[in-house]
């Protein structure tokens, strides 16, 4: 059972978020919690490891240059509610706009997300765009397994909000 601890009541410490997120995903994948937690701790301790929280979501991020341009791959870890963390990812994605990432590649299980990200979505393909400016474009694709989805984020210069 998902744990959600909504952030507008209570902001919990950002090791609390990744460890009752993988609480959670134990839970689901029946994967071994010090397995998981090994693993969260080597890849936070990477050179190119960003780690931001908002909210009641832990965001963490490998950028890495490639031909001049800073691109991220990573994953979320969240136990707020559905709305606030829609809200996080759009900070989220200020956020990485801010340090001029200009792709971020992440995936995900589960239909809480799959509705977050169609939002997500949406608004990109909505967005303003002022003279000289460029949209946000966000790509849904189901991985292989058929379990996950691939979300390619590539970021305008426009805010995404």
């Amino acid at each position: 059972m998902q744990e959600v601890i909504d952030s507008n009541r209570g902001l919990l410490p950002g090791p609390v978020v990744i460890s009752m997120s993988v609480e959670q995903l134990h839970q689901q994948e029946n994967i071994p919690k010090q397995a998981l937690m090994l693993a969260i701790a080597k890849e936070t301790s990477m050179d190119d490891a960003d780690i931001v929280q908002i909210g009641n979501t832990v965001f963490l991020t490998h950028i890495q240059e490639q031909k001049g341009n800073l691109y991220g791959v990573g994953r979320a870890f969240n136990v707020d509610t559905a709305q606030n963390f829609i809200d996080s990812g759009f900070k989220f994605f200020n956020y990485l706009q801010n340090k001029d990432v200009k792709q971020y590649v992440t995936y995900y299980r589960g239909s809480v997300y799959d509705q977050a990200f169609e939002v997500f979505k949406r608004r990109a393909e909505q967005q303003e765009v002022r003279q000289g400016g460029t949209r946000s474009k966000i790509v849904l694709r189901p991985a292989k397994n058929g379990a996950e989805t691939y979300a390619i984020v590539t970021l305008g210069t426009e805010p995404l909000e």
